[in-house]
């Protein structure tokens, strides 16, 4: 996930709501269980993109990432403010660096 700088100083609407009923998974490496749950969401996404941040990098999952959106047809971005890049801005599915703003965002 990304965030942008700015959107911690946003009141959300009421029909964001449902957002306080997400949970948040973790890990320095995917459990089964959550392979299974990441692996069921993408199958079930219509149209899916990936966000990528500097860890898959110094995690060296570069080609891992590049396999990944070539099977799902995915288009890529690379979080703000990365450190170092995650994947090759001249892949055809690379889109570009996204704002680190709300106003940058549209």
């Amino acid at each position: 996930m990304s965030i942008p700088y700015d959107d911690w100083s946003h009141e959300t609407g009421p029909e964001k709501e449902h957002l306080g009923d997400r949970t948040v998974d973790t890990a320095g490496e995917l459990s089964g269980g959550q392979i299974a749950d990441l692996v069921a969401a993408l199958d079930a996404a219509g149209s899916p993109v990936l966000v990528l941040r500097p860890d898959v990098d110094s995690a060296r999952g570069n080609n891992d990432a590049v396999r990944l959106v070539e099977q799902l047809g995915a288009p890529v971005w690379v979080a703000p403010s990365a450190s170092r890049c995650p994947f090759t801005m001249m892949h055809p599915v690379f889109r570009r660096v996204l704002a680190a703003s709300v106003a940058g965002m549209t």
